[in-house]
């Protein structure tokens, strides 16, 4: 009997040890999104692709017009709205939880409703969230900004 309470301990420990991981992984991801969302410490990168037909990273974007570049893509902006997005929808659950508990002080049915209502709604999003930013960051301009598509020079 001795060693069955004790795998049920040790057992415990190890899932409280998963919790706490799986936490902080948690954290550190929002705290991410937010650094990159609100004080991205990476440079304004403009895409252009240049009359003989290769990319280039400009630091804005009038320095990418005075040198004739017709196709320009603001992807800083784009990875910077993507980042924002990540971190609204990551504390989305935070300010759902108080308006959960009210609708069901309301009525256990409105609650129900609204909280499904509210988890297909964070689902839908995330799932447009994970889409997008794999789309931005596997396209030419994302390749080449994230450093894919370096040449030597």
């Amino acid at each position: 009997m001795d060693s069955i309470q004790a795998a049920g301990t040790a057992s415990k420990c190890i899932g409280c040890l998963c919790t706490l991981g799986c936490c902080a992984a948690q954290v550190t991801l929002i705290v991410y999104l937010g650094i990159f969302a609100f004080n991205n410490p990476d440079k304004d990168s403009w895409y252009g692709v240049d009359a003989n037909g290769e990319g280039a990273l400009f630091a804005k974007e009038a320095e990418a017009t005075t040198t004739g570049d017709t196709e320009l893509e603001d992807i800083h902006g784009k990875f910077v709205l993507w980042f924002l997005w990540g971190f609204i929808m990551a504390l989305a659950p935070c300010a759902a939880a108080p308006v959960l508990a009210l609708a069901n002080c309301i009525h256990e049915m409105v609650g129900k409703v609204l909280g499904g209502i509210v988890s297909c709604g964070m689902a839908c999003g995330g799932l447009a969230w994970w889409i997008s930013g794999i789309v931005w960051r596997f396209k030419a301009s994302g390749s080449f900004a994230a450093g894919d598509a370096l040449t030597e020079a």
